[in-house]
């Protein structure tokens, strides 16, 4: 059993480690100077750690979640942590992706936190700028949502689903696989999205390359119309500007149809999830901050504000679908980062290809 002299002893341990690297701390990268805490006890590592962000005074978010939305969840870290400021950083994935390795080549390292969906997270791993970080949390977590390795953890999923007008789309018309979509019905009244390349790749993936590119091909002829933002996107099918809006997320749908919107959703197999994940930057000014950063959106506090505050669904067990790994009885797989990054440029250009003829 410990004793409180001895516990009193390795937290003065742990905090002249924490000096110690403080000034070696440009030797380190962020991971490797949190690895240094790995064998402390969850008390004292969190002391280490409020200890060292303290010092660090904020930690700067690279995220694309939506800025009324990260702003509810800082405003809920700063309750916990009233020290700690943080600094959101919003853009879209591809941008995001391109500002950091841009940043990272003129010798500018301001992230400490990034979270972004797949096929971003794979660029920025591919190019050395992740750091494995295993976070205390991540054994609440779906295993499938956590990067065995350490290099993300997945804080929420995306259910890729179908979205529909439910005013102008009866219930019998209502589209049970993707093949139903390709019904002259619906020529000149799909929406889909310019950067659709994901789910093209896990068709590909599914059905095999000449099957996905030969739908594509044909869903192109029906005339959808291409816009870049789901969000955008739901809107627009829900004011009847489109029936259906393809590839959709489905809690932007539940979030409209709670407020009265005439939408609805159905994922269509194969039914994907997209993770988005959290990365500890390699070269984090703040690490100890970044550390709890990541630490409380996997908490069963953040998650729960992610659930519900935002309507999101959480990747933690017991929350949301964190445990469910099937949508009305059909299995749900879940797309990893690496899962996607080998050819997501491959696939992007293909996409492009396709839909811009």
């Amino acid at each position: 059993m410990r004793t409180h002299g001895s516990g009193f002893l390795c937290l003065v341990s742990a905090l002249c480690l924490l000096v110690s690297l403080g000034a070696h701390a440009a030797e380190k990268t962020a991971g490797e100077l949190l690895q240094q805490y790995s064998k402390f006890s969850p008390e004292e590592r969190k002391r280490v750690l409020e200890a060292g962000a303290k010092k660090e005074g904020f930690v700067s978010f690279y995220g694309t979640i939506s800025v009324s939305d990260a702003q509810v969840l800082t405003e809920k870290f700063h309750q916990q942590y009233p020290y700690l400021k943080v600094r959101h950083i919003r853009a879209g994935s591809s941008p995001m992706v391109n500002r950091i390795l841009s940043e990272n080549r003129g010798g500018k390292r301001d992230v400490d936190v990034v979270g972004i969906t797949g096929p971003g997270a794979q660029v920025l791993i591919d190019h050395g700028l992740i750091d494995p970080y295993f976070s205390s949390e991540r054994s609440a977590i779906r295993s499938d949502f956590v990067s065995p390795k350490g290099l993300w953890s997945a804080v929420e999923l995306y259910l890729v689903v179908l979205g529909y007008n439910t005013r102008l789309v009866s219930s019998a018309d209502v589209p049970n696989s993707y093949s139903d979509l390709l019904d002259k019905k619906w020529a000149n009244s799909i929406s889909l999205d310019q950067t659709d390349e994901d789910w093209f790749h896990v068709l590909a993936n599914e059905w095999g390359e000449e099957k996905a590119i030969g739908y594509l091909t044909n869903l192109m002829k029906l005339n959808p119309k291409l816009h870049r933002g789901r969000e955008l996107r739901a809107q627009m099918v829900a004011a009847g500007e489109f029936l259906v809006g393809a590839t959709l997320y489905d809690y932007r749908v539940r979030n409209l149809r709670a407020k009265g919107a005439t939408i609805s959703s159905v994922a269509l197999p194969p039914i994907m999830a997209f993770p988005n994940v959290l990365l500890l930057a390699r070269y984090a000014p703040n690490p100890h901050a970044a550390a709890l950063f990541i630490d409380w959106l996997l908490s069963e506090t953040g998650q729960k504000a992610f659930e519900s505050d935002l309507g999101r669904d959480p990747t933690r067990k017991g929350l949301g679908r964190g445990m469910d790994q099937t949508v009305g009885g059909r299995p749900m797989k879940v797309i990893a980062p690496e899962e996607l990054g080998p050819k997501i440029g491959y696939y992007a250009k293909l996409y492009r290809k396709i839909t811009s003829q």
